[in-house]
């Protein structure tokens, strides 16, 4: 139990000591602690916590965590000691108050109370009364630390030392003055005194040299001992293990004076200088060589110097596959085993590392490390190894032979099941992370050949407790730390659940030792801008990403270069600046972050990456960029940075794969493939998707439904965004959230726009998650906090604008409970009035540029404001204020063609026509290019599609429907609601023998309501068909309707794709004029 170090009088009649008043009338120790608290939110351990024991006031000593520190004896500590082996303590103390912010008027008022004790005790070199509020006493490590008792001050200045009674019962603080009696006034106690026989000077002297020689000896003992390895290097190959330990090759040894070796091999930690060379695993105590390169492991123990193992990881001499010549059957798919080998013939893995292509694609495609089998053929592949530091990369070659189905009928393929599903944490079965902090786990299958794969992406990891009890929140593999408490994970993967659950202790204290920014290094282009990630470190392994940067705080030591905004890097000029991260508690600083900046002409190698680069889909499958595409902008040798989340994209069939930029998913539509763009600073990747013409979840399949994250803290005004999925009977996790319907429990806490919970006000809801003809639900429970956001800035993308563009600003706000997107509503964006020349705000939230120069935007968020300043370049071309396409309708039969022009009206009012304007079918079933005159297009077979003509970032559309006998006229009428609407369709068909029917459905889906017979009305077909209930989508993007008609008698089928606007839905209905 800890004890009180020492207590003060501060009775009416108190003989030595008085309370300090903020003002007359009001102390600042108060009897309620409220003020306790406040001090050591301010200045942690080092303000001694006081506690009202009647008319005395008590003293404890505590950490910067709050907790009471045990058998600690104090003493009062001199001006010398202040400036001495007190004094790293004492700037601690100045700074923490100096950065202290008070958030109330009240806490003005204390802060200023306790900046002006401190000033006079400091900045008056004659004071003589230090001991009386300032201590030192010994922290476990030996070293002496400072504490401050506040909150009173001497009754009497005079010169007099400060003694603390030794009665273990008493502790009294009293002032020991000439005159006086110097014994404890409280309990009269005085240290007892024996007699003493004399001592021959003789024996004094010769004691007195005894222990001056045993004190310098013990002394240089200790000033010298130190860490050192032995050998100093570790030259290893891929998968080599370094146990640190005493049986191992390699010993650390603590070195004293006078060669004094003891052996501590088995108690240092590692540290690795790049963990991506080797690994340390806390657990097991080892060091694991990953890739190749070099790089330096510093091991640690207690306060002693470091000591350093050099490490340096070998690559392999060349790469072979394990069969390469491989036979599959179309449709099937294969893992092509790859090995890197060493010049004494030793073979190591690199199947998960190694670049997978071939060049025919139609044969066989890649996803990811796997080839899939397309059409019977075959053609040549090849894997690559990327060796760091080397140009050319190592290489093997072989080839797949795709045969028919026909031919692997006698010998169907084995499926593979898995055996056995874990949750993999580098902490070990027991996670402990502190409350704000997001960490990552891993999920691996274990199959029945014994082979172990990654399965995190395929997941569902759930908490054992529910949403409202849950102390974790998951996401996208990762856990969030939202309150205190503990609670078991386990996960399911193509529904096999984990049998041993991870268990997850959140704590409320911040336990982290060391920070590190990430990425670095990196390089950019003024005017671009990066987001950092701060992430927590803990004995040499990490923790995961601060989410509360509650008392975090990033600073440039150039912001002329590099500036900080938030977690944001703006790139200013030419220059390079290091970042570097500091957190209030604990007391901690990162390594500096570099950031190169280079000039816009400077020839830097650069590249857009995208893995994988082709890919198989179904209908309604949600392809989220970031996770199963990975987009990296790679610029000369520095760290690769990740651009999936401010990369533009475009995809050439939108009526196949669609991209929802809110969400950044791409979202397959319809069966077909569609080549997707990448591009980011004027660097532009593809990649192909291949959609199977069959639901991916269909509604009869899904067993379950799962949102996503279940359990989350938001502070008012700031929006989460919610991820659905569906889960198969047969246990696989298909992304539907494009899909989805929200409803809120309460819209005046928490209101969805789409899948975004925007926090309202404080308080507490369940929001429920459902599918399309699905009976099946999901809920998540939301709390939003009664908490200040305390800053607000920018995010990426940034980049100089071009007169004409437009730009949507990301804006993020911090509260305790993290960093989250600010909601459209909760901002308000304001341009200078002598910026408006350059910049405009649009009424859907975008920046456009108007004119050259330096813009500015002025962001506000209640009383918090920021400055966003970027600059505005000259067009390219001439300023077109207005795109029209010629035809804008047009309604074709099947063979029929259609040429269209795009013309643009300039700023000056002038119209030019753009021959260079891209112009593409959104439907090729049913329209299609011409193939021989770019702007002429052909229809196909019945349907409504339309023609987009893109110029720049100005887009037009027209309308093409294509009738033929089955379908004469579609008329549409739409029915708006207020989560879902729906469509009433009318048509029209030649009568023939009039045993036709219709049914509709949504691409994607099954029909829900059969066919329905067409009647007969002179020589025409009429049938009235109602679509099933559509989810609203974002402005912009386009909803389509599949209608069929069956001849009854052959069960010939004909479809008519009918594609629309959300305009046209919230459209109002034109009135017809009365009759006359």
């Amino acid at each position: 139990m800890a004890n009180r170090f020492m207590r003060v009088d501060l009775s009416d009649k108190a003989r030595d000591f008085r309370l300090v008043a903020i003002e007359p009338g009001m102390p600042l120790l108060d009897r309620s602690g409220a003020r306790g608290k406040l001090l050591f939110r301010w200045l942690g351990g080092l303000a001694a916590e006081p506690v009202w024991e009647g008319d005395y006031v008590a003293f404890y000593v505590r950490d910067d965590y709050g907790g009471r520190l045990e058998d600690v004896a104090c003493f009062p500590a001199s001006r010398d000691d202040l400036g001495g082996q007190l004094k790293e303590d004492l700037e601690k103390l100045r700074e923490r108050l100096d950065k202290a912010r008070p958030e109330t008027p009240s806490e003005q008022a204390v802060r200023a109370a306790v900046h002006r004790t401190l000033r006079e005790l400091l900045d008056d070199p004659n004071r003589s009364d230090l001991d009386s509020y300032f201590f030192r006493y010994r922290d476990v490590n030996g070293r002496w630390r400072l504490v401050w008792c506040w909150g009173y001050e001497r009754v009497n200045k005079e010169p007099a030392p400060a003694v603390i009674c030794t009665h273990p019962q008493c502790n009294l603080l009293f002032v020991r003055r000439r005159g006086q009696s110097p014994n404890c006034p409280a309990c009269a106690h005085a240290p007892e005194r024996k007699p003493r026989r004399g001592i021959p000077l003789k024996t004094i002297a010769a004691l007195l040299l005894v222990l001056v020689v045993a004190a310098l000896g013990y002394y240089g003992l200790n000033r010298t001992r130190q860490l050192a390895v032995e050998p100093q290097t570790w030259s290893a190959r891929i998968g080599d293990e370094l146990p640190l330990d005493p049986q191992g090759p390699v010993k650390v040894l603590s070195k004293w004076l006078l060669g004094v070796r003891e052996e501590v091999t088995d108690r240092v930690q590692a540290d690795p200088a790049d963990p991506q060379v080797v690994r340390w695993d806390a657990q097991q105590r080892r060091l694991t060589a990953t890739t190749p390169g070099r790089t330096d492991v510093r091991l640690q123990l207690d306060d002693l110097p470091s000591a350093t193992l050099a490490v340096e990881v070998a690559a392999p001499v060349k790469l072979v596959l394990e069969t390469e010549k491989l036979t599959i059957g179309q449709g099937q798919s294969v893992k092509p085993k790859v090995f890197g080998v060493y010049d004494d013939g030793k073979k190591v893995e690199l199947t998960e590392q190694v670049r997978l292509s071939t060049p025919d694609s139609k044969v066989a495609i890649v996803d990811g490390q796997q080839l899939v089998g397309k059409q019977e053929g075959s053609t040549p592949i090849k894997v690559q190894y990327v060796v760091p530091g080397k140009d050319v990369p190592l290489e093997a070659t072989g080839s797949v032979t795709v045969l028919p189905e026909k031919q692997l009928a006698e010998k169907p393929p084995v499926e593979r099941k898995i055996q056995e599903v874990r949750i993999v944490s580098e902490h070990g079965p027991q996670v402990q992370i502190p409350a704000g902090v997001k960490t990552e786990v891993r999920v691996e299958a274990v199959y029945e050949d014994g082979k172990v794969e990654t399965a995190t992406d395929r997941a569902t990891l759930r908490p054992e407790d529910p949403p409202e009890k849950s102390p974790i929140g998951v996401q996208g593999g990762r856990l969030s730390a939202i309150r205190p408490g503990q609670t078991k994970l386990r996960a399911e993967v193509d529904g096999v659940q984990s049998e041993s659950p991870l268990e997850v202790a959140v704590t409320e204290q911040p336990d982290f030792d060391e920070l590190r920014l990430r990425p670095s290094p990196c390089s950019m282009r003024p005017g671009e801008s990066i987001a950092l990630e701060v992430v927590a470190w803990r004995g040499g392994k990490e923790l995961g990403v601060l989410e509360n940067l509650s008392g975090v705080a990033l600073r440039s030591d150039k912001p002329e270069v590099a500036q900080v905004s938030g977690t944001t890097v703006w790139a200013r000029s030419e220059g390079q600046a290091q970042i570097v991260a500091t957190c209030e508690k604990p007391k901690l600083e990162s390594k500096p972050a570099i950031i190169k900046v280079v000039r816009p002409e400077e020839p830097v190698p650069t590249a857009l990456l995208v893995e994988p680069q082709q890919l198989q889909a179904q209908v309604g499958q949600n392809i989220r960029l970031g996770r199963d595409i990975q987009i990296q902008l790679l610029r000369g040798e520095d760290e690769p940075l990740d651009v999936a989340g401010s990369c533009d994209v475009q995809t050439d069939q939108p009526s196949v794969v669609r991209y929802d930029q809110q969400n950044r998913v791409l979202v397959a539509e319809g069966p077909g493939t569609a080549k997707i763009s990448f591009s980011h600073a004027e660097k532009t990747a593809q990649a192909t998707i291949e959609v199977a013409d069959r639901p991916a979840a269909p509604a009869e399949q899904i067993g379950q439904i799962v949102l996503e994250p279940a359990t989350a803290s938001l502070a008012v005004g700031q929006q989460l965004p919610l991820s659905v999925f569906a889960i198969t009977a047969d246990g696989r996790r298909v992304e539907r959230t494009s899909d989805a319907t929200f409803a809120s429990g309460n819209e005046e806490v928490v209101r969805m726009d789409d899948n975004r919970a925007v926090a309202k006000k404080p308080g507490e809801v369940k929001i429920t998650a459902t599918l399309p003809d699905c009976d099946k639900s999901a809920t998540a429970h939301l709390t939003v906090q009664d908490e200040p956001i305390t800053e607000i800035f920018v995010g990426p993308p940034g980049k100089p604008l071009k007169v004409g563009e437009r730009l949507k600003m990301w804006l993020y706000g911090r509260s305790r409970s993290g960093t989250r997107e600010l909601a459209r509503e909760a901002i308000k964006l304001e341009v200078p009035p002598d910026k408006r020349d350059s910049v405009k705000i649009n009424s859907d939230g975008t920046i456009e540029a108007t004119q050259p120069g330096e813009a500015e935007v002025i962001i506000r968020h209640g009383d918090l404001q920021t400055t966003q300043k970027f600059r505005v370049e000259p067009a390219a071309s001439p300023q077109l204020v207005g795109l029209e396409i010629q035809p804008h309708e047009k309604v074709l039969k099947p063979g029929e063609s259609v040429e269209f022009t795009v013309k643009a009206t300039t700023q000056q009012g002038a119209q030019i026509e753009l021959p260079e304007a891209k112009l593409e079918s959104l439907d090729q079933r049913v329209l299609a290019p011409d193939g021989q005159q770019p702007r002429r297009f052909v229809a196909k077979a019945p349907g409504r599609t339309q023609v987009r003509a893109s110029h720049g970032d100005r887009q037009v559309l027209a309308d093409v429907s294509v009738m033929g006998k089955r379908f004469m006229k579609v008329d549409m009428q739409y029915h708006p609601g207020e989560k879902q609407f729906h469509v009433t369709l009318n048509i029209q068909a030649e009568g023939g023998d009039g045993d036709w029917e219709y049914r509709t459905y949504l691409p994607g889906q099954q029909p829900a309501d059969g066919w329905k017979k067409a009647t007969q009305e002179g020589d025409l077909l009429k049938v009235e068909l109602a679509s099933p209930p559509i989810a609203y989508k974002q402005r912009g993007e386009l909803y389509e309707l599949i209608i069929e008609a069956r001849h009854k008698k052959s069960g010939a089928v004909e479809q008519y794709p009918q594609s629309f606007w959300l305009r046209e839905v919230l459209e109002p209905v034109r009135q017809k004029p009365p009759e006359q």
